[in-house]
């Protein structure tokens, strides 16, 4: 589940909570059932890349 965009600030001047889509870690990835890794979509766009252009995850 994503939550909604917007962060969240305790006394309209201390951020306790920043849900911005790109940094929710919403992507699972599974080994037997189990969740292995948590990525937020920052995170896989800062994987690196193999030749032909795609993300590289080593697990």
């Amino acid at each position: 589940m994503v939550v909604n965009g917007c962060p969240v600030y305790v006394f309209g001047n201390i951020k306790v909570a920043d849900w911005r889509p790109e940094r929710v870690r919403a992507v699972h990835i599974l080994r037997d059932g189990k969740v292995v890794r948590r990525l937020s979509l920052r995170a896989i766009h800062d994987l690196p890349l193999d030749p032909d252009g795609y993300r590289i995850l080593k697990l």
